[in-house]
């Protein structure tokens, strides 16, 4: 218990930490102390995985390509680079071997959905309440990501909150969104 509320910490510390990082680079870069192509090599190392490539990494699911991710990022495109932020911290913090061995927000709900489809009805129930709230989970990380490359080099003067009432439509788009999957039940042929 509690692996999921330990990995979007993890998460969010993970990518707070990176925009520190890039942030003290990029002043650096600025007063003439390190060279803009060493600013911009360092930037690139840090941002290319040293993570062995997995065959199912082209899964749209996978990816995180939800109806609700591809309507808020259709919506809202200052949340594509949000995403791909966010998308790569998860991976680095994800399962091995792709990751360092916590859990992959994408892949619990695809792995939950699963698990749903081969449940009996009883269990349907407990199944689809962790597979909405992955998905508003993986949606938040992508909101706060953006949020966080608008606001994190300058100090986050504005607070997460404060952001997310100025773009109020988020929170409707995420409930109303978030159980867009085909919800049924696998029936054997047999």
């Amino acid at each position: 218990m509690g692996r999921g509320r330990t990995t979007s910490g993890m998460v969010v510390a993970c990518l707070i930490k990176e925009l520190q990082i890039t942030s003290e680079l990029r002043k650096m870069e600025d007063i003439d102390l390190v060279s803009k192509s060493t600013v911009d090599d360092l930037i690139h190392q840090k941002f290319e995985s040293p993570l062995p490539k997995c065959q199912d990494d082209d899964d749209p699911f996978i990816k995180g390509e939800f109806d609700v991710i591809k309507e808020l990022l259709e919506k809202v495109p200052a949340t594509v680079e949000g995403k791909k932020k966010i998308d790569r911290v998860i991976d680095i913090c994800g399962t091995f071997p792709k990751g360092t061995g916590i859990q992959n927000l994408r892949e619990c709900i695809i792995e939950t959905k699963w698990k749903y489809d081969v449940a009996t009805e009883d269990k349907q129930v407990a199944w689809k309440a962790l597979i909405l709230n992955f998905m508003e989970r993986y949606f938040y990380l992508i909101c706060f990501a953006t949020y966080a490359l608008e606001h994190g080099p300058g100090g986050y003067q504005k607070a997460f909150t404060t952001w997310m009432d100025e773009h109020k439509e988020l929170r409707t788009m995420i409930e109303e969104g978030k159980d867009k999957l085909e919800w049924y039940r696998t029936v054997d042929a047999a």
